[in-house]
Formats: structure tokens, C-alpha cells, sequence
């Protein structure tokens, strides 16, 4: 490859596209890229390029963003500048006070005034343009010109003002939260939440019918309470949000415990009967009871062979829900009639019984020996033959 008869690269081919860099050419020049390229079979080609620079006659392309005000103390405010130019010099920043305060507000966490910036390298990683971003947060209250100069390297150069108003933050806290909330007596994973929006965060207090349950310096987050675990009944949750200059937001929240509306669950009731004798067997009565609040009594209440007495006996805890009776010995042909009683432990003592249901004691039969078993009995029982009558022989021939 040779551009005005100078050879600019040369080499072995292999067929591919080659590619070269023309960037960095002089303004006002006219220049002619020959490439020569031949093969293994001595074929050849030569094809040429005309390349013309002109000169930089343009200044540098700068956007025109909107203007900018805001609440003394908000947050997350910039000036984008979109910027571009063939041949980038420079950049300065002036920002120019109209008025401010220096007074107002809580200036502990201001920056005051963004320092101007003058002649910094402007340089474009993308060829295509490139913002460039100056936050305006934290300054004190006023009203300030932010005016951006851009220079290219052969004198041209391009301005843009935005003007930023930082207002006084004449509102209170805007708060969303819930007026109204109700859950039944036992269920949890509620939680009241309190939504707000404040420039100047100060502190907050929370309670509930008068008593306090948190309260504290506010850095403008969200707040949360849980309401698990109350007692049936209604209850009134104040919370009141302070900000910076005194100004207050009060939100109420009503809050209502229904009593349990549910009876304990009881089901998967059995009959366990274990061989005692050829007429008798032990009974254990066993059932799934459960209920959201707990159990304050489970109970099995029964009769024997239609006997108007009905005897009850307090089920033992068995572990995952399950409950059992050992009732104890009864003779085969006996009938056993039964029923499962529960109160649950909430305010209204919820009580479910289910229905009479008639057993009858059956004959068991002992599980009998294994075939195995026999058989290793057996066999060692011949070993044991063998074995003393090779031990008397040999005896005898003595």
C-alpha cells in the first residue's frame, strides 16, 4: 500500500480484506492510497483511492439543556451538555451566583458553590460526541448561571447558560400510608408502612393509642412496623414526620383484630390395635389436630359396648400435629364408640367435636416366625447332630 509514492505497508496476502488507518491526515492535502496485490499464479491488480481533508471551519456542536429549579435540599439534579467537535481542545465551566442565601437551612451537608473550571482537556472517547455532566445538588439556596465553553484547536469555540433556582421548601412531609388496615385474630406478616417524600428529613415518632414504639432522626427512608401478635380489639397508630423548618405531617392509621372466625381442624383419625393375647388387644386412637392460634384442650371423649357413661381422656402431644389416646386393653368383640374434641387457645376459645364412630376390637394374629428364621434354626440344629456324632466315633475307636 503506498499513498503519494510512499510505501505504507507491505507483505504476504492471504486472501483476506485489508484495512488501513487514514485518521490524523493534514488539512488542505489531496492524497492518492494505491493498493498492489498479486498471487501465487503471478495475477496482480492495483486499485487506487483519492482522499481529500478539508480544514476545520466549524466550531464545536454544544445541546442547549432546559433550565433547572428545585426544593432546597432535593437531590439528583445535573446539567448534561451534550458535546462535539472534529478536532476538541478545551472545556471551562463559569457559574455565576444571581443571588443566594447562605443562611437558610441546614448548610452543614451543603457544598455551597461548585468551583468554576477553566481549560480542562476536552477529549472525546466516543467520535461521535460525548456528554458532559456537572451536578448542581447541595448548593445553597438562589438562583446561579452555569455557562459551558467549549475550544477546538484551531480557535473556534461555543457556549450555552442554564440557569438552576433552588426555591425554599415550603411544604411538609408528603406521606403515603394506609388510613384503614384489619386482619383475624392469629394470622401474622402484617406490617404497616409509611411511604414519604422530604428535601429536609428532621425526625419522626410513632405510636399506638398513646404509647410510644419508635421514634428517632429521620433521613427521609421509608418506615415500617410490624402489627403481628395483637390482641382482638382496635387500635389508633399517629405517626408524625418532622422536617428541617418544623413543618409536621400527622397520618393516622386505624387498626382492627377480628376474633379467630375458624374452629380447629381435626382429621385423619385412626385406631392402632397391637396383639396382647389370643382375646385381647391394646387400642390407641390417633388424629391430626391443628389450629392457628394453638390448642388450649384436645380430647377424646368414648363409650364401651353402648354404656351411657362417657369417659374422656386428654390426648397426648405426638409431635407434627398428630395427637394420641392410649386407651389400654380391651377384649376382643369389645365396641369402643369415640369422638375427638378440641378448643383452640384465641379469644373465643373456638371448639370443634366431630361425629360418634364405632369400633370393634378384632382378633389379631402374633406375627409368625420367618421362613428364614426356621430355616437358620434348622440348619444349625443338623450341624450341631453332625458335629456330635463325629465326636462320639472318634471317641469310640479309641
Amino acid at each position: 500500500t503506498t499513498s503519494n509514492d510512499t510505501i505504507l505497508e507491505s507483505g504476504e496476502w492471504d486472501g483476506n480484506n485489508l484495512t488501513i488507518s487514514i485518521d490524523g491526515l493534514n488539512a488542505s492535502h489531496y492524497y492518492i492510497y494505491t493498493l498492489f496485490v498479486n498471487d501465487t499464479l503471478g495475477y496482480n491488480a492495483t486499485t487506487y483511492v483519492n482522499i481529500t481533508i478539508y480544514p476545520d471551519l466549524t466550531a464545536p456542536i454544544i445541546s442547549s439543556p432546559d433550565d433547572i429549579d428545585y426544593e432546597f435540599g432535593d437531590t439528583g439534579f445535573q446539567i448534561v451538555w451534550f458535546t462535539y467537535d472534529s478536532n476538541p481542545l478545551n472545556y471551562s465551566l463559569q457559574v455565576q451566583i444571581r443571588y443566594n442565601d447562605t443562611t437558610y437551612g441546614n448548610t452543614s451537608a451543603l457544598i455551597g458553590i461548585p468551583p468554576n473550571i477553566t481549560d480542562t482537556t476536552w477529549v472525546l472517547s466516543d467520535p461521535d460526541g460525548l456528554n458532559l455532566t456537572f451536578s448542581v445538588d447541595k448548593m445553597y439556596l438562589g438562583n446561579y448561571t452555569f455557562t459551558l465553553l467549549l475550544e477546538d484547536k484551531y480557535g473556534f469555540n461555543a457556549t450555552d447558560s442554564v440557569n438552576v433556582t433552588i426555591y425554599e421548601d415550603i411544604r411538609a412531609p408528603l406521606v403515603d400510608a394506609l388510613e384503614e388496615f384489619e386482619y383475624e385474630e392469629g394470622y401474622s406478616g402484617y406490617s404497616l408502612n409509611w411511604s414519604a417524600e422530604e428535601s429536609n428529613p428532621r425526625s419522626y415518632n410513632l405510636t399506638r393509642d398513646g404509647e410510644i414504639l419508635m421514634n428517632g432522626t429521620w433521613r427521609g427512608e421509608n418506615l415500617t412496623i410490624s402489627i403481628d401478635g395483637l390482641h382482638v380489639g382496635e387500635y389508633t397508630y399517629n405517626m408524625t414526620l418532622i422536617d428541617y423548618f418544623n413543618q409536621t405531617t400527622i397520618i393516622l392509621t386505624n387498626l382492627t383484630v377480628f376474633p379467630d372466625a375458624h374452629d380447629p381442624l381435626i382429621h385423619d383419625i385412626r385406631v392402632l390395635e397391637t396383639f396382647t393375647t389370643v382375646s385381647s388387644n391394646n387400642v390407641t386412637v390417633q388424629a391430626y389436630v391443628w389450629d392457628l392460634n394453638n390448642l388450649s384442650l384436645v380430647e377424646l371423649q368414648w363409650t364401651l359396648n353402648e354404656n351411657e357413661t362417657v369417659l374422656s381422656m386428654n390426648m397426648i402431644f405426638f409431635g407434627n400435629d398428630i395427637y394420641i389416646a392410649p386407651l389400654g386393653e380391651f377384649n376382643v368383640g369389645d365396641t369402643i364408640t369415640y369422638r375427638v374434641r378440641a378448643i383452640d387457645n384465641s379469644s373465643v376459645n373456638n371448639e370443634y367435636v366431630t361425629e360418634w364412630i364405632e369400633f370393634k376390637v378384632e382378633t389379631q394374629t402374633p406375627e409368625p416366625t420367618p421362613v428364614l428364621v426356621w430355616g437358620i434354626v434348622l440348619a444349625f440344629g443338623i450341624l450341631s447332630s453332625i458335629a456330635l456324632l463325629w465326636i462320639y466315633f472318634r471317641t469310640k475307636t479309641r
